[in-house]
């Protein structure tokens, strides 16, 4: 994925984490695990959006996408999926 953006990613992480943070400094939930579930959220949520946008009605829906277009959308839903899951698996680690 040639156009992918981390600084984006990084920035989003930082603040998830920073929320997190204080989150701990006003609970007992530790900083970490409370900064991964609050990004785990936000990714759930984008591919919830994601797809629906895509279907007829929706914001992205196109009548004559390429299928290219179809299969880049696909992919790139795919690798925000496997992203999903590996921030979960971290917050659980975490916890």
């Amino acid at each position: 994925m040639p156009d992918f953006d981390y600084k984006i990613t990084i920035a989003v992480l930082c603040i998830c984490l920073a929320i997190g943070g204080v989150i701990d400094y006003y609970s007992d939930f530790y900083w970490l695990t409370a900064g991964l579930i609050i990004q785990a959220c936000i990714l759930i949520n984008g591919l919830i959006i994601g797809v629906e946008d895509k279907q007829s009605g929706g914001w992205d829906y196109n009548e004559n996408e390429s299928e290219e277009s179809k299969r880049e959308f696909k992919l790139s839903q795919f690798w925000l999926f496997i992203y999903t899951l590996i921030t979960i698996g971290a917050a659980i680690w975490s916890a």
